[in-house]
C-alpha cells in the first residue's frame, strides 16, 4: 500500500511537489471525502492540494460533475472531479 493509501498521504504528496523537476503540474482529485466510510475518505484535503500547489506555481482549478461508483455507502451530491493547473515559478 502506498504512502498516499495512508495517513502520511500529505508529507508524501508535498515531498512528490516539491521535488519535481517540471514547467507544469497537473492534478486530478475528485470530492469525496464526505464519505461515510472512513477507508473511502481522501487522504488530503481540496484545501491542502491548492495550498500545496501554490508553493510552488501559480494554480488554475476547474470542475465538472463526475459519475462515480457507489456501494451505497458514500454520498454523492454535488460530486465534482477537480483538475488543477500548476505552472511552475522559474528556478
Amino acid at each position: 500500500m502506498s504512502e498516499y493509501c495512508k495517513s502520511k498521504a500529505l508529507d508524501a504528496f508535498k515531498d512528490l511537489i516539491n521535488h519535481l523537476n517540471t514547467k507544469y503540474i497537473i492534478v486530478s482529485y475528485n470530492n469525496t471525502y464526505k464519505s461515510k466510510s472512513s477507508s473511502s475518505a481522501n487522504k488530503i484535503k481540496l484545501e491542502e492540494i491548492l495550498d500545496i500547489l501554490n508553493t510552488v506555481g501559480q494554480t488554475k482549478t476547474y470542475t465538472h460533475s463526475h459519475h462515480a461508483f457507489n456501494t451505497g455507502k458514500t454520498e454523492f451530491d454535488n460530486h465534482l472531479e477537480y483538475l488543477f493547473v500548476t505552472r511552475v515559478y522559474d528556478k
